[in-house]
């Protein structure tokens, strides 16, 4: 069982199927295959925000207990850093994006495509399995980690599309991706998907104005 502390005491929670999972990065496209890829492998992802300090990352990766973290090159001066305050080894930081350094695995490299076939799905319990664990923003302290099981986020999504679903459609409808997905509600708005609807990760293409 996995403890959180809530409000000075300890009570027993969803259960934990290891590993857990960091990603600390903005909105990109390699965010939603890798993210659904740790949950087929029964794993959990807690999703950090890409403007967190070495302070603040390190106590995210401590508190929950992450054995690897995703991240794009560009944010690497701050993981690397947090990784190794946290004990999380070097060969454990994978990358995404576009841009690749030869130190480090690219998460497309560490998956064998011959081998697809051979692999299942693990078996879990949706109502207490957790898929998320998202933290606070932590105005009044540390950030509190908040545990998401399959179920809580899947029926999230089931309201989102009896509510839109009739209005989109994967031929022809785009969803910009403007919600951070290290936030719950991009990631069921966004991250997540529904009918097979395009998401638009680069919002710089477009006045927010």
């Amino acid at each position: 069982m996995f403890w959180l502390s809530s409000g000075g005491c300890y009570r027993p929670c969803l259960c934990v199927q290891e590993p857990i999972g960091g990603s600390l990065s903005p909105n990109n496209i390699d965010v939603p295959p890798l993210t659904l890829g740790v949950h087929w492998a029964s794993g959990i992802v807690t999703p950090a925000n890409p403007t967190y300090t070495v302070d603040e990352l390190t106590f995210q990766l401590k508190d929950s207990g992450a054995k690897a973290i995703a991240t794009l090159v560009e944010l690497l001066p701050v993981v690397t850093k947090a990784a190794a305050n946290a004990g999380i080894p070097e060969d454990r930081i994978i990358l995404l994006g576009d841009t690749r350094i030869p130190k480090y695995k690219h998460w497309r490299e560490i998956h064998d495509p011959t081998q697809t076939m051979k692999w299942r799905r693990s078996k879990i319990d949706a109502a207490k399995d957790m898929a998320f664990l998202v933290y606070s923003s932590g105005t009044t302290g540390h950030p509190k980690g908040v545990m998401l099981s399959h179920q809580n986020v899947s029926s999230d999504v089931l309201m989102l599309m009896a509510a839109e679903g009739s209005n989109l459609s994967w031929q022809n409808d785009r969803i910009i991706a403007f919600l951070p997905f290290f936030h719950i509600y991009g990631l069921t708005c966004g991250l997540i998907p529904r009918r097979g609807e395009h998401i638009e990760t680069d919002g710089s293409r477009f006045d927010s104005a």
